[in-house]
């Protein structure tokens, strides 16, 4: 708080409180705007920077033009376009050497990143605070999309869906087409992230005898490496269907390609469209059975969890593990046993995953 009390943001100088100040701010919103910013403090109890007055002002200028082209002003706007507004922002343009953001093409604009929608949601709470306080307008129509766009739904690091969510995004896997055995590889790791919590590294290493499908044990397999002891991990019912049919094909791509190779067989012609992928890799990135690069399970998740709008900060893989490991802990699994599925050697994760559960202080989240 403020010495004398206030709080550290001044939303309103008192010394600006009177009619002109009232008219600009319904004659030429961006001029007040940019003249209350220059006024207000904060929260260190400073004055901003001339960087961050043109930041914020730009921000509040791309809101103020979005209103307009729905022919709609601060005075009159609602939730809903608030909502719309969030929604559309986009991130800059991928650059020509940029791996890290594939399947995206160069110059191609990606959603705007939950930060960035967070820094628009904080900076529009508090100006229409303002325009509240000063009679501009009747009401916040920000307010009921701060708990969205600005708090995560766990504790510090540790990113997880809510069972809606989780539900969501099933639906959103189920739907996805599969148009060739690509289509199939990615639908199917979707699944295996959300079904048994493996790491990327862990993913992209599996081989195709790792996933077990038999009729008495649903698991994968996953050897010592790095900070996480050998260990196997159980396969949730839903994704089990799915996982058979990704690794029947898979060996069936396996034997073409071994049998092309030793030229042993003379191939129907309606078999001609079967994929040939060599090596034991379950999810290759080639037909020559490469790994996969980390960067496009994450581009592959990341797009997963955008398509049902998942808000929180953290959109890969490691959400997905998180969202595994938590349903178990739900679902009164040990705490140990969950560690040892993860293959953790600390049990940290799993500490913070309780904190979140239903009846404990510090859960939001179902």
């Amino acid at each position: 708080m403020h010495p004398t009390g206030q709080s550290e943001l001044a939303l309103v100088d008192p010394s600006q409180t009177d009619e002109p100040v009232f008219a600009l701010w319904k004659a030429d919103p961006l001029l007040a705007f940019e003249k209350w910013r220059k006024t207000m403090l904060a929260s260190n109890l400073q004055v901003f920077s001339e960087r961050s007055i043109e930041q914020h002002t730009a921000m509040w200028a791309h809101f103020l033009d979005y209103l307009a082209t729905r022919k709609d002003h601060i005075q009159t706007v609602q939730s809903d376009v608030v909502e719309a507004f969030l929604k559309q922002l986009r991130g800059r343009p991928v650059k020509s050497n940029d791996r890290s953001r594939l399947p995206l093409t160069p110059g191609e604009t990606p959603p705007a990143s939950h930060s960035t929608i967070g820094r628009y949601t904080k900076l529009l709470m508090e100006t229409f605070n303002l325009l509240k306080e000063l009679k501009v307008r009747q009401g916040n129509p920000v307010a009921p999309l701060v708990n969205i766009h600005t708090k995560p739904q766990a504790p510090p690091g540790v990113d997880f869906l809510s069972r809606e969510q989780e539900k969501a995004l099933l639906s959103h896997i189920v739907e996805l087409p599969v148009d060739d055995w690509k289509s199939e590889r990615d639908r199917a790791l979707l699944y295996l992230l959300l079904a048994s919590g493996p790491t990327v590294g862990e993913l992209i290493r599996l081989r195709i005898d790792d996933l077990s499908t038999g009729d008495d044990m649903h698991s994968i397999h996953i050897a010592s490496h790095d900070l996480t002891h050998a260990h196997a991990a159980p396969i949730a019912p839903f994704a089990i269907e799915a996982l058979v049919k990704w690794k029947e094909r898979r060996l069936r791509a396996l034997t073409r390609c071994e049998a092309i190779n030793k030229q042993s067989i003379s191939l129907p012609a309606q078999d001609h469209e079967e994929e040939a992928i060599t090596g034991s890799i379950l999810f290759p990135s080639t037909s020559n059975g490469a790994s996969l690069e980390s960067s496009v399970v994450y581009n592959i998740v990341r797009r997963a969890l955008d398509a049902i709008e998942f808000p929180g900060k953290s959109r890969g893989p490691q959400t997905l593990r998180n969202t595994f490991a938590r349903r178990q802990l739900y679902n009164n699994a040990n705490p140990e046993e969950v560690s040892r599925w993860l293959g953790l050697i600390t049990d940290k994760t799993v500490k913070k995953l309780l904190r979140t559960l239903p009846g404990t202080k510090t859960s939001t989240v179902f």
